[in-house]
């Protein structure tokens, strides 16, 4: 091959190696205007070199008439130029490639950032996820699911609403399936960032002159006096605690004619809210009587106040008699701190008052929180999350914040007379939106109403008496 012939086969390969370099340009200004840097594989770093040889080789050609001088590295044959150009070829399609798919994954994802690193069109790109070592998979409760919610709490009560309601009742009447592989996960990120042991105050964990936050005003933080450290428990109630089942009973009106005591006093365990009414028979079909753990707000223990009186405290003690297990009152103060020890006087066989600690509210809170609730949880998401720690299997009974059902029938705030306290710090549509997506996704199973339970029941124990 003559000398001439040899340096324009150099100078194509030369060609090629700046049209790479001219592409190399193309990629690292649109860098410059926010793509993330595409690093090249090994192999392409080994080609640049070789395309740099080679541009050296063609200058030293052109430029000195004596063949003689060129470079051994430089191509000897057609094969080798080939070669060459093919891996060239192939180096510029990987870049556009791999910029095109950056481009798209862009495009396509999350504002919340995306990780574009190398990936072909197969790959799913990574959203970053939230400030929180959970990795709950759960839809945004906030997002609409049927019902029609207006601003953050609000319920928009007309014609329509009723359609609405059918979608989001639809939820509760198909067959439920337990998904044990959610289920587990986040009853494991639960337990690992809240765990149930440290829900109450004990003097274990606590001491005197501690601070401690205030749930319900954080300007005003709790100081562990000794008046109060002296009637906290030694250790948690809920130490190596643990039950198959669990019923969740929230207060709706709902619960009128769901006929669903019996399923709730069937469970191991039941968490109930803010004090309702056990004493009373007439709710006992709807709501049952049974008790484990029992939320206390200060709001319904107002009327207690006077607990240094001898009659105040003998109507407490008659008022809360019918409950059973833990009670836990939301907060210290001078009149709760006598509440404890007359229950611990008259009732330690069969009630425990305690104190709930701020931190572990506040800790279920900031969880809910990373996954869409936007405002502070209700007493009902905490003893759902409470009983997602320590039961295997929850029910759930009660829930429902629309002033009307599926039918267009008007749903009671309460399902017993009480006075009702609405306070704009709670979002309880999304909550319920939240305990709806909970449901359907296996978590924990909603019931709305029992009375297809009872009509089992009824028709299994007539085939019994029949083939007797």
């Amino acid at each position: 091959m003559s000398p001439m012939r040899a340096c324009a086969m150099r100078f194509q390969a030369a060609n090629f190696g700046v049209t790479l370099l001219f592409v190399g340009c193309i990629v690292a200004t649109m860098q410059l205007i926010g793509r993330k840097p595409i690093r090249l594989t090994d192999a392409s770093d080994s080609l640049n070199n070789r395309v740099e040889k080679s541009v050296a080789v063609t200058e030293r050609c052109c430029d000195e008439a004596d063949p003689t001088k060129v470079l051994p590295q430089a191509p000897r044959n057609e094969n080798n130029l080939k070669d060459t150009n093919a891996e060239i070829l192939r180096l510029v399609q990987i870049i556009f490639k791999e910029h095109l798919g950056t481009v798209k994954i862009f495009e396509n994802g999350s504002d919340r950032g995306i990780t574009a690193q190398k990936r072909t069109n197969r790959d799913v790109p990574q959203v970053d996820s939230p400030k929180t070592n959970c990795s709950l998979k759960l839809k945004s409760p906030t997002k609409r699911l049927g019902i029609d919610i207006v601003g953050t709490g609000s319920y928009k009560d007309d014609a329509n609403s009723s359609k609405d309601l059918v979608e989001v009742m639809r939820a509760f009447k198909g067959t439920w399936r337990e998904n044990k592989d959610l289920s587990s996960q986040i009853k494991h990120e639960l337990t690992e960032c809240c765990d149930v042991e440290s829900s109450v105050l004990t003097k274990q964990n606590v001491k005197v002159g501690d601070v401690l936050p205030n749930v319900l005003n954080r300007k005003m933080p709790l100081k562990i006096s000794r008046d109060v450290y002296r009637v906290l428990p030694k250790e948690s109630p809920f130490r190596n605690k643990h039950f198959q089942t669990c019923a969740v009973v929230g207060n709706s009106g709902i619960l009128r004619g769901s006929r669903c005591g019996a399923s709730i006093d069937g469970a191991e365990a039941v968490f109930r809210c803010n004090l309702p009414p056990l004493g009373k028979q007439i709710y006992r079909k709807d709501a049952g009587v049974k008790s484990t753990f029992t939320t206390a707000p200060l709001s319904m223990l107002k009327s207690y106040m006077q607990m240094k009186d001898k009659s105040v405290r003998e109507k407490f003690i008659k008022d809360v008699e019918p409950y059973r297990g833990i009670l836990s009152l939301k907060k210290p103060n001078n009149y709760t701190n006598y509440m404890i020890s007359s229950v611990e006087s008259t009732m330690g066989n069969s009630l425990e008052a305690v104190y709930e600690h701020p931190n572990h509210f506040l800790c279920i809170d900031n969880y809910w929180s990373n996954h869409g609730l936007p405002r502070k949880i209700t007493s009902g998401i905490y003893i759902i999350s409470m009983a997602l720690t320590v039961c295997d299997e929850v029910n759930v009974y009660g829930f429902w914040p629309f002033p009307r059902d599926d039918k267009g029938h008007k749903v009671h705030y309460h399902y017993y007379k009480a006075p009702v306290f609405v306070m704009d710090t709670h979002d309880m549509p999304s909550e319920f939106l939240l305990i709806r997506q909970m449901h359907q996704d296996g978590v924990i199973k909603v019931h709305m109403h029992c009375l297809h339970n009872i009509a089992k029941r009824s028709a299994g124990k007539k085939k019994a008496r029949l083939h007797l």
